[in-house]
């Protein structure tokens, strides 16, 4: 039968009702040959009669469960309408056309004894459909004739499965759950205990939600009787037949979050006035402690583990155990000892509640500066720390009159600036600057350097190099020996180079340099347009005369290049194939030194333009256009290369580079 176009087949499968339930199950079917998409609903719906129908809108099938007082209406009445249901599902197609489909079903009676089956129409399957063109369409069909069997009405049975408290409110959740089968309803849905508690069920599900009152979590935290612990409270489950029980259900009061308990333990002040200690924390209901310096009584940007104390300085905490290092910043009190600075550490139990601990340490930094050496515009030292600090050193505010150079560990070489005039005096000063292992700095020392005015320039000194290599990391090694004009010995210690690196120099003037704290001198040597300058670097060194003299010497090293080759990947291609006279492709070249990149086009036997690019990530873009006329379906094809260089030389000395071809 076609009704606008298209063309369905329908039925109805439909079963007889539970026999305890009454539910009655079935299912709406259409064949429709047209190819479209077809839905069902509504997808809820109530009856005249009060029953409810579930229809799943992608198969049609549905489920109707009888209201209970249909179900005594059933019981007693002798009249046929009184034993029926009807209902109807609609079935829309993608067009929207519509379809409407009407199903009659038994209801259950609610007592029956035993009742001699009621004349009724036969099934659907058994029953033509009928159909009208000219009106919406409707499907009439009937219901099975179903078997009555006896059954003696009894309450359900239930029990109550109860979880545990959840913090932070003490919720607690569980459900009713009933050994019967069918439809049971559940409540009341909503409602307080004797302790203030609110009570949330769901009325289908039997699931439901206890929230404890402020009071009951209080009484929960103080009293010692057990009944102050726990709040009871019943819910009812109702059968279809109008049976009930009373569930009982006791849940736990969790206690109101116990606040811990912290005193600061703090041990005196190091020789260089850092002070140690930490938190002693109490958890009164045998929680977790868990400590941190983020909060707002400590400055902006604190964090669990780190923080500025209230006059700067430098507070380190180990979140899980609540010990502590306090590095305080130099006091300007005028009785230093006993200046004192402030930082807040806050303590969590992890069963709720929390407490702020004020620290008030000793405060006043004070790390000594030894003088090393001194040569004519050269002063070498350090600071007076131990080697296992929590600080590492670097310059703060450099000096007016010369460059310093400060490594981690607090060394130092200072160095005058060459050819200020003779009305130069000797003193100058820097500051020194401590930071600790999450990037927080402030000033430990402010360093007075004097020394001599340098009368005549260093002498140059003679270098045997025993051996020099550079490491796969750009690091390079040189070892050799120095010598000096009526030099009985040299000054022996570590001192700074000229560009950052370090030298350790014996009494007989072997010596080791090393730029592993600046291998980016290898790298500078090795470029394209490096000067002389940059492929040498220069130490000082004072070389001791046996009549007690002391002349600076000039120590010059032979810096090796160093430097990565760039690296490519191309992809895209021509499109002569296509019958098209251009071709696109994107390289990505990499170069692990962060050099810029220059590259060189290469058309042996051009027939085209080719120009190069470069997108948004940083990727080249070839475009290539033919010049030549087509060759039959196709432009003529050409081959060309793309060098891309980084500026730089290899160990060979020829350029860094790598190619790419191309092929239109």
């Amino acid at each position: 039968m076609t009704i606008e176009g298209l063309s369905v087949e329908p039925w109805v499968d439909l079963g007889g009702p539970d026999r305890q339930t009454g539910l009655v199950r079935g299912s709406v079917h259409i064949v429709e040959r047209g190819n479209r998409a077809v839905c069902f609903g509504p997808e809820l719906s109530t009856t005249t009669k009060g029953g409810r129908v579930a229809v799943d809108s992608r198969t049609g099938r549905f489920t109707y469960t009888p209201s209970v007082s249909a179900r005594q209406i059933s019981c007693t009445s002798a009249n046929y309408g009184d034993t029926v249901d009807t209902f109807s599902v609609d079935v829309v197609d993608d067009h929207g056309t519509r379809a409407e489909v009407h199903v009659v079903v038994d209801i259950l009676p609610a007592h029956v004894r035993e009742a001699t089956p009621v004349d009724r129409p036969s099934c659907a399957a058994e029953r033509p459909i009928i159909i009208d063109a000219d009106q919406p369409t409707r499907f009439a069909t009937g219901s099975r004739v179903v078997d009555m069997v006896v059954h003696a009405d009894t309450p359900p049975t239930a029990y109550a499965e109860v979880g545990d408290p959840k913090r932070p409110t003490g919720s607690v959740t569980g459900a009713v759950i009933s050994r019967n089968t069918g439809a049971l309803s559940y409540g009341p849905v909503l409602f307080t205990t004797a302790k203030g508690g609110l009570v949330s069920v769901g009325a289908l599900s039997g699931r439901f939600s206890y929230t404890p009152s402020d009071q009951a979590r209080l009484l929960a935290m103080s009293g010692a009787d057990l009944d102050d612990r726990v709040d009871t409270f019943n819910l009812t489950v109702t059968d279809l037949y109008g049976g009930s029980t009373e569930v009982p259900v006791t849940v736990e009061i969790m206690a109101a979050d116990i606040p811990p308990i912290g005193t600061p333990i703090l041990r005196l002040p190091d020789v260089n006035g850092v002070v140690a200690g930490h938190i002693q924390g109490t958890a009164r209901d045998g929680g977790t402690l868990v400590y941190s310096l983020a909060n707002a009584a400590n400055p902006a940007g604190s964090t669990d583990e780190s923080a500025y104390s209230r006059r700067g300085g430098l507070v380190q905490l180990d979140p899980a155990t609540g010990r502590f290092v306090f590095v305080p910043t130099i006091s300007q009190a005028t009785i230093p000892g006993l200046d004192t600075d402030t930082f807040t550490v806050t303590v969590t139990n992890t069963r709720g509640g929390s407490a702020d601990v004020t620290v008030n340490p000793l405060a006043h930094l004070k790390i000594g500066v030894d003088t090393v050496s001194t040569a004519p515009d050269v002063q070498c030292g350090r600071l007076v720390v131990g080697a296992d600090g929590p600080l590492s050193f670097g310059v703060g505010t450099g000096p007016r009159k010369g460059t310093v150079q400060v490594d981690r560990d607090g060394n130092y070489v200072y160095t005058r600036t060459p050819g200020l005039g003779h009305g130069i005096t000797a003193a100058d000063s820097f500051t020194i600057t401590g930071t600790d292992d999450y990037g927080r700095s402030i000033t430990v020392a402010t360093v007075a350097v004097s020394p001599p005015l340098a009368g005549n320039a260093p002498v140059a000194a003679t270098v045997v190099v025993f051996e020099s290599a550079v490491d796969g990391l750009g690091n390079q090694t040189t070892r050799g020996m120095i010598a000096a004009a009526g030099a009985a010995r040299f000054t022996s210690g570590t001192v700074l180079s000229t560009k950052g690196s370090s030298a350790k120099i014996a009494e007989d003037g072997t010596f080791t340099y090393s730029s592993t704290q600046n291998p980016g001198v290898g790298h500078a040597a090795a470029a394209v347009d490096a000067l002389a300058a940059d492929k040498v670097d220069t130490f000082r060194v004072l070389a001791e005369h046996a009549d007690g003299r002391r002349t600076p010497v000039l120590v010059s090293v032979q810096l090796h290049p160093y430097n990565n080759t760039p690296t490519q990947a191309t992809t895209g291609g021509s499109g002569r194939v296509r019958g098209l006279k251009t071709g696109d492709w994107t390289t990505s070249v990499v170069d692990v030194d962060g050099d810029d990149i220059t590259y060189r086009v290469d058309q042996p036997n051009p027939t085209g333009v080719v120009s190069v690019g470069r997108n948004a990530v940083g990727a080249f873009t070839v475009h290539y256009e033919s010049t030549s006329p087509r060759a039959g379906t196709w432009y003529r094809t050409e081959a060309f290369t793309v060098t891309f260089c980084d500026g730089h030389l290899k160990c060979d000395g020829t350029p860094a580079s790598v190619t790419a071809e191309y092929v239109f």
